[in-house]
């Protein structure tokens, strides 16, 4: 069996960059991925418009039902669609 030679210090550093750049070239993948999968700023101001829509449109719903007229039409709207006839004053 011949002796295994240390390699030398000049295959040693050669070692070392080859692996640096291979991790460099991994976070460099990694980070191109990250900005393709994560969404466009328009997609985030498209989704909080809508949200904030949503939250306005719920508040004016709440508010009409909380007032006498909105809970006469609430009550009358669901009379006439189920038949059943409710007596309110």
């Amino acid at each position: 069996m011949p002796k295994s030679t240390p390699p030398s210090t000049k295959q040693q550093q050669a070692d070392k960059q080859s692996k640096q750049q291979t991790l460099l070239s991994y976070a460099q993948k990694g980070v191109q991925l990250v900005k393709q999968c994560a969404p466009p700023r328009i997609v985030i101001r498209i989704l909080i418009f809508l949200l904030i829509l949503l939250i306005l449109v719920a508040v004016a719903l709440l508010y009409i039902l909380g007032t006498n007229g909105g809970t006469a039409y609430l009550i009358d709207k669901i009379s006439a669609e189920t038949g059943i006839a409710i007596h309110y004053h």
